[in-house]
């Protein structure tokens, strides 16, 4: 077999090329279409070495030509030849590159008193987009937490009708956001795919799943008189009575007074204040408590320890959160943490299967309990109690 050449790898101004996908045409050339159905191909390091480029660099062109179908990557074994297939990798990835992804949400992700859920779903579906050779685009709004959502989609809806966008993921959508850019993007048949409630292959689980969670978490703690805060700065009645039936399902109780979220959770001291309120009425109190944000989380163990709660002997506490946040508080939280990484990558994932032809699956991330007084047994059981 001829040597392969060394010459070091850079993209082409002509071809407009990224480096990885120079380097899977090399790759490609030099080594499958010449490789056997069934050979071993050198190792990620060894490939590095010999085109003179970093080890993720391979690993992305070998990704993209594994995708193209020329090569199978087998864990702890290696990547082998496969048959070729009709089409070639290199026109596959040139395809993919002419192609753009709109990642869509009408929140401010720029604004840091945001949850950082939306921020790290936008960001890591973009790297897993250019992973695959797809580029994106991110096009935000603006939230003020005392006014409607905003979102300018001028800009939006003249790419689509330009036809450089060739896909959309949307991030954090409501129905209260403008629509004209969801018309268009129905209009031209661009595929959508979501991270949110509004189509039927988001993946995230719903509020309800969160509260069937956590409330069953508390009930194995022996808690029997349930408080929820942060159901939504105006919770629609068949929440709220889905939550008084998971209460009653798992043999506990709750009260209209318990179940607070008046206030949005970006607002300032909102946690502090929807604590406060919550402890303050009635003469019977709660022995446990879901908050269903964790923005919520900051303000509200400073109210706890300003009431002198006794977490978790008097109050135990699950909060919602995400993967890589930590909540900061001087008594042990329950927590349900959501991996939103997992979802913007099969997000990606299905965003890419659409554009260059591949099978889409419905994203499935699951909850994840974080359970600290399990291990300690520091939550005393109660016993039932009445209102």
């Amino acid at each position: 077999m001829k040597k392969p050449s060394t010459t070091p790898v850079h993209p082409s101004p002509i071809r407009q090329l990224r480096l990885y996908e120079v380097v899977a045409e090399r790759i490609l050339e030099q080594y499958v279409r010449k490789a056997k159905v069934g050979d071993r191909l050198p190792t990620e390091a060894q490939f590095a070495k010999v085109f003179e480029v970093s080890v993720p660099t391979i690993r992305e062109a070998l990704r993209s030509l594994t995708q193209a179908g020329f090569l199978d990557r087998r864990q702890g074994s290696g990547t082998y030849r496969c048959e070729a297939p009709a089409e070639s990798a290199v026109a596959a990835l040139q395809a993919a590159s002419q192609k753009m992804a709109a990642i869509i949400s009408p929140l401010d992700l720029t604004d840091g008193g945001l949850s950082r859920f939306h921020l790290q779903l936008a960001l890591h579906a973009s790297k897993s987009l250019r992973q695959r050779g797809i580029r994106s685009e991110l096009y935000f709004g603006e939230t003020a937490p005392s006014a409607p959502r905003k979102f300018d989609d001028a800009q939006l809806c003249e790419d689509i009708r330009a036809g450089r966008i060739s896909a959309a993921l949307t991030i954090s959508e409501d129905l209260e956001t403008q629509a004209d850019y969801r018309q268009l993007l129905a209009e031209r048949d661009i595929p959508v795919e979501s991270c949110n409630e509004m189509f039927a292959s988001n993946g995230q689980p719903t509020r309800i799943d969160f509260l069937n969670r956590a409330v069953e978490t508390l009930a194995s703690h022996g808690r029997r008189k349930i408080a929820c805060l942060g159901l939504g700065s105006a919770p629609s009645d068949s929440l709220v009575r889905s939550f008084k039936q998971i209460v009653a399902r798992h043999g506990a109780i709750t009260d209209d007074a318990w179940i607070v979220g008046n206030l949005h959770p970006n607002e300032i001291g909102s946690g502090y204040s929807l604590i406060r309120e919550m402890w303050s009425t009635g003469r019977i109190k709660p022995d446990g408590l879901l908050l269903c944000d964790e923005i919520f989380f900051p303000d509200a163990a400073l109210a706890i320890q300003e009431l002198s709660i006794r977490v978790p002997e008097q109050l135990v506490i699950v909060s919602y959160n995400n993967i890589g946040v930590k909540l900061v508080a001087p008594f042990p939280v329950v927590e349900l943490q959501f991996d939103s990484l997992a979802l913007a990558e099969q997000v990606a994932a299905n965003v890419a299967a659409r554009l260059l032809g591949g099978e889409t699956r419905r994203p499935l991330v699951d909850l994840i309990l974080v359970d600290p007084l399990e291990a300690t047994a520091e939550s005393p059981r109660m016993q039932e109690a009445e209102i």
